[in-house]
């Protein structure tokens, strides 16, 4: 268990392991709301990211609640086998081996079982990567439907572009924020900077109301393992 204050400022879990009378360790860490990743987190306590999970807890509108620890790198755990269905959201384009990750889902899957999942074309986000020089480089349907094919059936492909209006640069960058996808930038936002981004974003990417655009490019693809 980790946390991002002291060890002695103890989370409602802790106080719940205390009261069930479980040993257990704080490890504390800084926090980066830029990087919230497992693997980031890996990073900063010198472990194993094989060691490292992340919890989440939600609440169904019928069942109660669910508590779901979830390993932090699906491209290094084990898959159980004999398993029906694997899905991904949004994750793909941070892998390093997207290819060898399916495989990995294919020896892990039952005969005729499905993998779903949705990543990110190369138009994603172009408004950041042409102002920054920053970003990922994506793959394209085409290029998952080949890495694909030796052991997936494909069932549905589909790709759309998305452009959302802001107000302001601002607004854009306060967005990227929240949704915790800034990580491929490392360089500080100085005033002038900031000031320099805004300028050229607007410039480059206004339209007549006055709004600035970002784009996203999302790919939905959904796969059958191959029996022969």
């Amino acid at each position: 268990m980790a946390k991002k204050h002291a060890a002695s400022n103890k989370t409602n879990a802790a106080r719940l392991l205390d009261a069930a009378g479980i040993a257990y360790t704080l490890v504390p860490y800084p926090v980066d709301e830029e990087h919230l990743e497992a693997t980031h987190v890996a990073e900063c306590l010198g472990e194993d990211i094989r060691r490292v999970f992340k919890t989440l807890v939600l609440r169904g509108e019928r069942c109660g609640l669910f508590v779901c620890v979830v390993p932090g790198d699906a491209e290094a755990i084990d898959f159980p086998g004999e398993t029906d269905l694997i899905t991904s959201c949004s994750t793909l384009q941070w892998f390093n081996d997207p290819g060898a990750f399916f495989t990995r889902c294919h020896q892990a899957l039952v005969a005729d079982g499905l993998l779903a999942f949705s990543t990110f074309g190369a138009t994603n986000m172009h408004e950041i990567r042409q102002l920054t020089g920053h970003g990922l480089d994506y793959l394209s349907v085409e290029e998952l439907q080949a890495l694909l094919s030796p052991g997936f059936d494909i069932l549905h492909a589909e790709e759309e572009v998305i452009s959302l209006p802001f107000p302001t640069p601002q607004a854009v960058l306060k967005h990227l924020k929240q949704t915790g996808v800034t990580g491929t930038e490392k360089r500080m936002w100085t005033r002038s900077r900031l000031q320099s981004f805004c300028k050229e974003y607007t410039t480059r990417f206004s339209d007549a109301a006055g709004n600035v655009s970002l784009t996203y490019h999302p790919i939905y693809i959904i796969a059958r393992k191959k029996t022969k």
